[in-house]
């Protein structure tokens, strides 16, 4: 039996349940405006949940390399670690007057 899509502590009997709940979100606010603190909860978790399959993905892919190479070294990147925090998500205007979310981290970026 099929599993439901959890993220957060929400869950969705479908995709395409979660991506109208995200869209409804989007679509409730005015270009500009910052989102209130249970919509912005909402967001952090769908990016953790992004942040979290990229994870598993590019952990499953270097399992893959390891037992393709004949040895044991694998090059190993290893990326600073930088401390990023969300700021604010604004919903912001895009080509054709679409809308999107924005995030402000506090590098400025």
């Amino acid at each position: 039996m099929r599993q439901p899509l959890k993220i957060g502590q929400k869950e969705y009997k479908f995709k395409k349940d979660a991506i109208a709940y995200y869209r409804a979100i989007l679509n409730a606010y005015d270009f500009g405006q910052s989102l209130n603190e249970s919509d912005y909860e909402d967001l952090i978790d769908l990016l953790d949940y992004d942040y979290f399959n990229d994870l598993v993905e590019i952990e499953n892919s270097d399992q893959n390399i390891e037992e393709e190479t004949d040895s044991n070294v694998v090059d190993n990147v290893e990326i600073e670690d930088i401390n990023l925090v969300i700021e604010d998500i604004k919903v912001a205007r895009v080509q054709f007057n679409t809308k999107c979310f924005e995030v402000f981290f506090n590098d400025k970026t």
